[in-house]
């Protein structure tokens, strides 16, 4: 099982996000065998995994890409944490550097306030400070699993403190808005990258080792991944362990293609990442100096089988044993140990020393000729050079051996004779000799075996090499399409990530407003009765029907209305309105058959006999102008009988006047019989009841109108000159208007009220 998700892992074509594997490794068990992991967080954050990569033989490469300051605002950090925090309802943090920087500008738990937290890191630091209950999304801990959550409580009309860093996503606040709460932001701290980073212990480190990344924010590794840009070559080469899916899309989007998924960003859940992944990161697959794509990257079209990568050197004769159990590589047994007599000399230590060497030699040389013969069915040229050039230097060191080991026999047999018990050095020395020659034999046949085999090893690499360089050149004609592919690939997962976080804000909020609506649906549909919000909208408009007929006389607006009240009460379907129903469309009926009057027709005629007042003559002008025109008839006449003793009309007229008055010369003033000023005073009072009229007929005061034109008319007759054409005009005019009648009797709907509300009340249960 765990062979088949190692092989499963390490596709190259596989999908370019990879999750950890599902069997769990025991932490106290894992090896990570010198593995470099670089750890971006900030200096006070990383204690945690730097003690456990340190205790299982892991690297820990502490780069810290970001450091937390107080925020720039810190009088709004101050005030948000002490009066502001003292009214709102809910506390929300959204990291535990959120409660240590909120705590720092005076935030008091013993305020009991309800919190709400991000995820476990949090709800670790708020349960020390309080015992308040604590609001916390599921794993892996992001804003979109907490909204979750919260979706489950009635946040309406609460005010809720989000305590966060300065320029983080802004997500929180306008989903709690939209689940009816009054969200604000705090910032209580600020991320901001290092004024330098330095990544020469990690470069160096990843020259000779394996080396992964552990990715625990957006900002954090956005800083390393700028500072390695110009100094590693094979960053985007290299396996990372994010955080979060959203994380795995974000790196995608800058090129790497190594991605396993933590649960979270708490720390032990990216350690026991890292600790399942293991396997995986140790394999040459992910090394630092990536191999060319031709030699590692399987094509699709290939029916030929590449293996998969090989383990590290120290486990990669066991990884052979295992996936080809078939093959039985040459085995020697180790012999048992010799114990030596105490020799008087030192040289016989040595002896036993260059005789260990030799045996050590023959145990590498076996083990080189048994993964020979094991990796033969390899094709990766890489792997074969390494192997031969191994070979070589076994081999040349085992010869070296071969050569000490038969000097320290001679001087082994020179020195027998120094021994002081010469027949016991003797027998010692024979078995030596002959263990020795034993070993000789054995070490002789295994390096006649290892050149016969390195021999074989040439011809199949020579092979190899040419079948690598046919694939090679299929694989180059596709270098270009892949790049370009890939290049499509990567701006589509940028927008791809793009459009998820949008719609994802968006699903939040219309997730709220749906059950804001279906809770606004049940209150209705609990307390509101159609049939009595169609009896209320019934009762208004005749109501106002009944304004209109009544102080308007507006017959028009009043039928409308009535059908429109008519439909409100069908729509009921109540028997117990029929009644009514029956007297509003008798009323229509008779509303409809009164003569509608054109009141703007009949204003316009008023407004022309206002205009035309000023121009009519008095009863004074017509007095004198009548003794004028006697006296100017009888001149008339005496110029047509060509009189030549006819006087002027002044003369006659004094010559009549004569006999009954005394004329004298004096230049005394008649009186006027109507001065100037009570003619105009005159003509305005009409003017002024003609225009009472005319905004009476417009205000459907029918009483005003008849009285006005009346008091009109009054005046036209006394104070007038009937001799004035206008005159006789302005009187016929007067006398048709006041002979149209304005008013309309019983202009009222009295009957149709009183029978509603006999009816409301047998609905409701009140009436007799």
């Amino acid at each position: 099982m765990a062979k088949k998700n190692k092989k499963s892992a390490l596709k190259k074509n596989a999908a370019p996000i990879i999750s950890a594997p599902e069997e769990v490794i025991a932490t106290q068990s894992v090896d990570l065998q010198q593995l470099g992991v670089v750890i971006t967080r900030p200096a006070d954050q990383s204690e945690f995994l730097v003690t456990q990569i340190t205790e299982h033989h892991g690297h820990a490469l502490n780069v810290p890409c970001l450091v937390i300051l107080e925020p720039h605002n810190i009088e709004a950090a101050i005030e948000g944490c002490t009066q502001s925090a003292k009214t709102a309802d809910y506390w929300a943090f959204t990291s535990p550097n959120a409660v240590d920087y909120a705590v720092r500008f005076g935030l008091d738990f013993s305020l009991n306030i309800p919190c709400i937290s991000i995820g476990a890191g949090t709800t670790k630091r708020l349960e020390a400070l309080t015992s308040a209950p604590i609001i916390q999304g599921d794993a892996p801990y992001t804003s979109e699993k907490l909204l979750e959550k919260l979706s489950t409580f009635d946040l309406g009309g609460k005010t809720i403190n989000i305590y966060s860093g300065e320029g983080g996503r802004r997500l929180l606040a306008n989903a709690m808005t939209a689940m009816g709460a009054i969200a604000q932001y705090v910032d209580v701290y600020r991320r901001d990258r290092p004024e330098h980073i330095d990544l020469t212990a990690v470069m160096d480190y990843a020259n000779s080792h394996p080396v992964t990344i552990l990715v625990s924010s957006q900002e954090a590794f956005g800083a390393y991944h700028d500072a390695a840009f110009s100094v590693d070559a094979h960053r985007t080469d290299r396996p990372l362990i994010v955080a979060s899916e959203r994380l795995a899309d974000y790196v995608q989007t800058l090129g790497y293609t190594h991605i396993i998924t933590a649960p979270s960003a708490v720390s032990q859940d990216m350690w026991q990442a890292l600790v399942e992944a293991a396997p995986h990161l140790l394999l040459s697959t992910f090394d630092s100096t990536p191999e060319d794509s031709s030699m590692t990257e399987p094509n699709d079209k290939e029916t030929t089988q590449l293996p998969e990568p090989e383990l590290n050197v120290a486990n990669t004769v066991d990884a052979v044993k295992e996936e080809q159990p078939e093959v039985t590589p040459q085995s020697t047994e180790k012999p048992a140990p010799i114990t030596h007599n105490a020799a008087p000399q030192s040289s016989g230590g040595k002896s036993l020393s260059l005789l260990a060497l030799a045996l050590g030699v023959v145990g590498i040389g076996v083990g080189a000729f048994a993964f020979l013969q094991v990796s033969h069915e390899s094709t990766r040229t890489q792997e074969l050079n390494r192997t031969i050039v191994q070979q070589k230097t076994e081999l040349e060191t085992l010869s070296n051996a071969l050569t000490n080991l038969q000097k320290t026999v001679a001087t082994e047999r020179g020195q027998s004779s120094n021994f002081t018990d010469l027949s016991d050095a003797q027998k010692q020395q024979q078995q030596n000799l002959l263990a020795l020659q034993q070993r000789v034999g054995t070490l002789d046949s295994a390096i006649n075996n290892l050149q016969a085999d390195s021999g074989t090893a040439s011809n199949r690499y020579n092979q190899l090499k040419d079948h690598i360089q046919q694939f090679e050149s299929v694989v180059s004609n596709l270098d270009q399409s892949i790049t370009q592919i890939g290049k499509m690939a990567n701006d589509a997962q940028s927008d791809a990530v793009k459009t998820q976080n949008r719609l994802t804000s968006q699903l939040v909020e219309i997730n709220s407003k749906i059950a804001a609506l279906n809770t606004l649906e049940e209150h209705l549909s609990a307390k509101t009765d159609i049939d009595l919000l169609n009896l209320s909208q019934a009762q208004y408009l005749l109501n106002l029907a009944n304004f209109k007929l009544t102080f308007e006389e507006d017959t028009t607006a009043a039928v409308n209305i009535l059908k429109e009240a008519s439909e409100r009460l069908m729509a009921t379907a109540n028997a117990k309105f029929s009644e009514t129903n029956n007297l509003i469309q008798s009323e229509i009926v008779k509303l409809q058959e009164i003569p509608t009057i054109n009141r703007a027709e009949y204003a316009t005629r008023i407004q022309h006999l206002i205009d035309a007042v000023p121009g009519i003559d008095t009863k004074s002008d017509d007095i004198l102008g009548e003794l004028k025109n006697s006296f100017k008839a009888e001149v008339d006449k005496d110029a047509a009988n060509d009189d030549p003793n006819a006087k002027p009309w002044y003369s006659k007229a004094v010559d009549k006047i004569k006999p009954v008055f005394i004329v004298t010369q004096e230049r005394t003033a008649a009186p006027e019989l109507m001065s100037i000023t009570d003619e105009v005073l005159l003509k305005q009072n009409m003017q002024m009841q003609l225009t009472t009229a005319r905004l009476a007929l417009l205000q459907h005061q029918a009483v005003t109108y008849q009285e006005s034109l009346k008091a009109a008319r009054t005046l036209l007759t006394n104070y007038f000159s009937p001799n004035d054409e206008t005159y006789h005009q302005m009187l016929a005019a007067l006398n048709e208007l006041l002979n149209v009648n304005v008013a309309h009797d019983n202009l009222n709907i009295d009957p149709i009220l009183k029978s509603f509300d006999a009816s409301m009340l047998n609905y409701r249960g009140e009436g007799l």
